[in-house]
């Protein structure tokens, strides 16, 4: 058990930037799910359109001759 609690502490030890990036991370996932618990914002059909279309370009190499109507 010894060998453990001598080389946890070199594994445990984290710099400026590991400490920003965590605290980014993690008050974007908690602002993100008090925007879910609040419903905000609202789901409607424009994402499903626009995934459509990034599907389309990403994975059959279509190109877009028009732009799908968002309203």
């Amino acid at each position: 058990m010894t060998y453990w609690t001598q080389k946890l502490p070199k594994y445990l030890r984290i710099g400026p930037y590991g400490l920003a990036a965590t605290a980014i991370i993690t008050l974007s996932v908690l602002f993100r799910m008090i925007l879910v618990v609040f419903h905000f914002p609202e789901i409607n059909s424009d994402e499903g359109k626009m995934g459509i279309a990034g599907m389309h370009i990403a994975f059959r190499g279509q190109f877009l001759i028009y732009l799908y109507q968002l309203y």
